[in-house]
């Protein structure tokens, strides 16, 4: 404007000049050269000469602000402590942030080109926005993550995530911490890559002195906390959960990332009381092909359900197709629990898939569809008007409420299953005390021996030991045990939707047969999980990944019987640590 009104003025006051020389002229206004006449000046130059020093001004002290400011908050950063940092200002690490901000964290977000109104959001909620690329040691040195209080790598990478956590141990260990460790979690996109690493230890095994590395993956928070709101074993059906005579059927449309966290999570713990195990369909184009690559990265996956029975469908026509084949599916078996998941892919195929599977069932028979949050607001108009279809859907969690900070930290999940490690740790080192005191009792040196040995192969158990020294792996075993404790509650009988107190006074008064049914429910969930994580039957050895007690509850010895009936007894006070023991 200051160059256009310029000219403008310059051709008025020298119209000898040519239209090159009048923009000459203005362009020197930004100089503060004037250069005018003796007479009066005119009113388009004199706005210009004012105008364009003021915009050159504001450039400068633009370029100034982002420069500057851009210092003052790596300056801000560099001496802070005990505040979170997050890589990756995207939907999941947004999420995150904005439950931290809320409870009053101090959080730091690396990302070089935040989504706008996101990073103007986390800013004004007091976060601290550093516009860089969380991609090296030198950026993580930048948001002081060595006297962090936990890093999030949430990036789009999975390999950069890597190298974040990687780099964020490396510099924990430099930094020589003084009291806890850093936590570092690391977003891993691919379930079955995720699993993978965690099977092999492969960031435990680089984890260094002062922090501690745990992975995690949207899709499979997402499994957790579907099927927590979503029995298996109750849709449809409200005795689903004690009657052994229902079988359990999860229907899947596709095998995207979401679909393969639910059937991995249903295979680690769906296990119900009289052995009952799921029933998997997988309706979808090339089923058994997705089958069977995915049988490849999990070899014991069909061992951990009642069955696998991939059904293809015309490509062209999946909505169709799929709605038949499920619809027949639950006619046959109507009297049975089915869960069916309409396509994941998005908005428009979950509709379809919906839609045709309602009109394929005929009413009174029941099944229960799972749809997001987003979406059953959106049909809300429709179902005030199908009432019959209403009854057949149901919530899942929004993908912000899989990426918060229950969903990441799970500090309620992990105080159960520290519980659980703790009470085997105390049991353990009882059995190793009785059998010290047995072996000094011993005359017969043999017997001395046998003792001995018993001791000390309890001493030398893996996970004798405290559970911040706990892998990974070893904690998830406890997590596992803690996050079957509402099956067992329905299994039971009992109403989870009740006060903490009555599920805890109904717990202390299961019956045998029932406990002995919860039992085993208890062994066979072990197994699977052990099983998924690439164990085998075989003589006692970690390293190998072997286990004797990997055989049918039916096989098992009484004390190790006894162990699962003793783990059953106290799952209700792991959950209420502070109500008094059951006796």
């Amino acid at each position: 404007m200051a160059m256009v009104i310029g000219a403008w003025g310059f051709l008025e006051e020298y119209p000898d000049n040519s239209f090159l020389d009048a923009i000459y002229r203005s362009i020197q206004l930004f100089t503060l050269n004037f250069g005018g006449g003796d007479g009066p000046t005119p009113w388009t130059i004199e706005i210009a000469r004012w105008l364009a020093p003021l915009t050159l001004a504001g450039g400068a002290l633009g370029a100034m602000r982002l420069f500057f400011g851009e210092r003052w908050k790596r300056w801000r950063a560099g001496r802070m402590s005990g505040h979170h940092v997050i890589c990756g200002l995207g939907e999941k690490g947004w999420a995150l942030a904005r439950d931290l901000l809320k409870n009053r964290k101090k959080v730091v977000a690396l990302d070089p080109e935040p989504c706008a109104e996101d990073a103007d959001q986390f800013c004004d909620a007091g976060g601290l926005l550093l516009r860089i690329k969380a991609t090296s040691r030198e950026d993580l040195i930048a948001a002081n993550v060595a006297r962090a209080v936990s890093l999030i790598a949430v990036t789009n990478k999975d390999e950069d995530n890597l190298v974040l956590a990687l780099a964020a141990a490396q510099l924990a260990e430099e930094a020589n911490r003084k009291g806890s460790a850093l936590d570092i979690y690391t977003h891993i996109g691919s379930v079955a890559y995720r699993d993978l690493l965690d099977r092999n230890d492969i960031l435990e095994a680089s984890s260094q002195h002062g922090s501690s590395i745990r992975t995690f993956n949207f899709h499979a928070n997402l499994a957790r906390m579907l099927l927590r709101d979503n029995p298996l074993e109750t849709a449809g059906h409200a005795d689903g959960a004690t009657n052994q005579e229902r079988k359990i059927h999860l229907v899947l449309s596709d095998l995207c990332d979401t679909a393969i966290a639910l059937l991995i999570h249903v295979a680690r713990a769906g296990h119900y009381s009289g052995g009952r195990k799921v029933h998997v369909h997988v309706i979808t184009h090339g089923a058994k092909k997705l089958l069977k690559s995915l049988t490849l990265r999990y070899r014991a996956l069909g061992d951990c359900v009642a069955s696998l029975n991939p059904i293809d469908v015309d490509g062209a026509e999946d909505a169709t197709d799929f709605g038949d084949k499920t619809g027949q599916l639950i006619q046959n078996s109507a009297q049975d629990c089915f869960t069916v998941f309409p396509a994941f892919s998005d908005d428009r195929g979950r509709i379809d898939d919906i839609l045709h599977l309602h009109e394929c069932v005929p009413s009174g028979t029941v099944f229960r569809m799972p749809i997001p949050s987003g979406l059953k607001r959106l049909l809300d108009p429709v179902l005030t008007r199908k009432k019959d279809l209403a009854t057949r859907l149901a919530e899942f969690p929004s993908p912000q409420d899989c990426s918060g900070y229950s969903a990441v930290f799970n500090d309620h999940l992990d105080e159960v299953a520290k519980s659980i490690h703790a009470v085997w740790l105390s049991e353990n080192a009882e059995q190793i005390g009785q059998a010290e005191k047995k072996a000094q009792a011993q005359e017969d040196l043999g017997a001395f021996a046998t003792f001995k040995e018993k001791a000390e192969k309890l001493r030398s158990k893996a996970t004798n030991k405290p559970w911040e020294s706990l892998t990974e792996a070893q904690k998830d075993s406890n997590r596992s045990q803690a996050d079957h404790f509402w099956v067992k509650i329905r299994a039971a009988g009992l109403d989870p939707k009740s006060t903490t107190q009555d599920v805890w006074r109904d717990w202390c008064t299961v019956n045998p047969v029932t406990l002995e049914l919860l039992a085993e429910a208890e062994h066979e969930r072990w197994v699977a999980s052990q099983r998924v994580a690439g164990w085998k039957k075989g003589e006692r050895d970690d390293i190998q990944k072997m286990h004797p007690n990997l055989v049918p509850y039916c096989q098992l010895n009484e004390e190790t019987k006894k162990f699962d009936r003793d783990a059953v007894r106290n799952l209700a006070d792991y959950q209420l640590v502070a109500l008094p023991k059951c006796n």
